[in-house]
């Protein structure tokens, strides 16, 4: 009965906060008109600590945690540098290092680690996700202004903003990381390189890793998991995922991303029972070089769309996006883009016989934006990550990134003087590029 009520009154005041005024809407838009929004103050990561208080309220339910004292509980929920976007940490991740000796104490090594982790977090957000957004932000504002784009527009912002939201994201964890490391803490792994997963089910084991682990913990596996039979555990993954989403935003939009994905899963575990008989009959899918970056490239491109209705304020223009995506708008290039591609066998005027139009289309797409989007996609298709470069130092808990290969030995992270020019001039490069108000993607959740 407690646990009961502990959950539901964590629920009703996160539903309060967050999705009163979108019910409000909601009704008013499809059946009664007139009502007025409240004006609800929304805490500062109402979701997060939400979270977190319904895993402790379960692990104490479940006999997991020990006595400890009030002060100890209030620093588990708000500890700052995971406060207002994650990881999110249970109370075994938590709890066992308040008693460590190391803790809130100065260790030259935690600090060694902490600003590295940290200065690596800074640059991929100011550097690398604040390029791809100027790219990404042009054609949703485009969009939801009523403006049709072309195809090869939309596909230049859509994949701008899936660089954009994984290096915001994973900069922010590794920055709330890094932070956590100079005081002692060392919090769980939250991303470990989503975007060379080969499956929509391997995505989801290596982006936003502690929420992924808590849906399963707390909701997939309490409504039954994959106990009770196929049917049910494609029922499950779909709630499971629908809650993901309306947990993300309250808009009908992150309902409907979080719906894509559960479907994803489920066709993916279709197809999952499928492979092993197909495979027998084709050696293509059984497996190797080939079949595993084809795999990664179809899973790169699902996410990539269904981040349309991630970033798009509305349905509509989630929309007209996808229309464009899929040619409905025209397939309409730049024009100064003819004389560039003739430089490769003629291919401008190649296309233009194939009836693709060079125009000036909505200026949404830039020469240097495709050179910047291939850079992003060699980035992360073939370099390590931050847990994979900082292997030595254990810079996470409940680590799943594989060992660094020797090939890229060079990368791994030595606690020397080459190592530390090199993190002062990434913190120096983030830092100075600091020019205006930018904030992270998950905030606002």
């Amino acid at each position: 009965m407690l646990l009961r009520l502990g959950v539901g009154g964590n629920l009703l005041l996160l539903g309060y906060c967050k999705y009163a005024n979108f019910f409000i809407e909601s009704i008013s838009s499809f059946w009664t008109p007139g009502f007025s929004s409240l004006q609800v103050l929304l805490p500062l990561a109402v979701s997060f600590f939400t979270f977190q208080q319904i895993a402790y309220l379960v692990d104490s339910a479940q006999g997991k945690t020990e006595v400890h004292s009030f002060l100890d509980y209030l620093l588990f929920v708000s500890f700052f540098p995971k406060l207002t976007a994650g990881p999110i940490v249970t109370y075994g991740e938590m709890f066992p290092q308040l008693r460590h000796p190391d803790i809130c104490r100065f260790r030259p090594e935690n600090l060694a680690v902490g600003v590295t982790i940290f200065s690596l977090g800074l640059f991929k957000k100011v550097i690398v996700a604040e390029q791809a957004a100027r790219y990404a932000n042009p054609l949703f504002g485009a969009a939801f202004s009523g403006v049709h784009c072309s195809f090869f527009e939309a596909w230049g912002g859509v994949l701008a903003y899936s660089f954009q939201i994984y290096f915001d994201f994973s900069g922010y964890s590794d920055m709330a990381i890094g932070l956590a490391r100079m005081f002692g803490f060392v919090l769980p792994e939250n991303f470990n390189s989503p975007y060379k997963s080969r499956s929509i089910t391997e995505f989801w084991r290596c982006w936003h890793i502690s929420l992924s682990n808590f849906l399963k913990r707390y909701i997939y596996i309490p409504l039954g998991g994959n106990r009770q039979g196929s049917i049910r555990k494609d029922l499950n993954l779909m709630a499971t995922m629908l809650l993901a989403g309306a947990w993300h935003g309250a808009g009908w939009a992150f309902v409907v991303w979080g719906g894509a994905h559960g479907a994803f899963l489920v066709i993916n575990n279709i197809w999952h029972g499928w492979h092993a008989s197909l495979a027998k009959r084709w050696s293509l899918l059984r497996g190797g070089r080939t079949y595993d970056r084809f795999a990664c490239l179809v899973t790169f491109l699902t996410v990539s769309i269904a981040w349309v209705f991630f970033r798009a304020e509305n349905m509509e223009t989630a929309f007209s996006v996808l229309g464009s995506l899929f040619g409905t708008h025209g397939f309409a290039m730049p024009y100064d883009f003819q004389g560039k591609l003739n430089t490769f066998c003629n291919a401008g005027d190649l296309l233009a016989a194939m009836g693709i139009p060079f125009t000036s289309a909505n200026d949404l797409l830039e020469k240097k934006q495709l050179v910047l989007l291939a850079l992003m996609g060699l980035g992360v298709g073939f370099l390590p990550n931050t847990q994979q470069i900082m292997e030595l130092s254990k810079p996470c808990l409940n680590v799943t990134a594989s060992p660094l290969s020797s090939r890229l030995g060079f990368l791994r992270w030595w606690p020397n003087t080459p190592f530390l020019c090199i993190t002062l001039i990434v913190f120096l490069i983030g830092f100075l590029a600091i020019t205006q108000k930018s904030e992270f993607i998950y905030f606002r959740f």
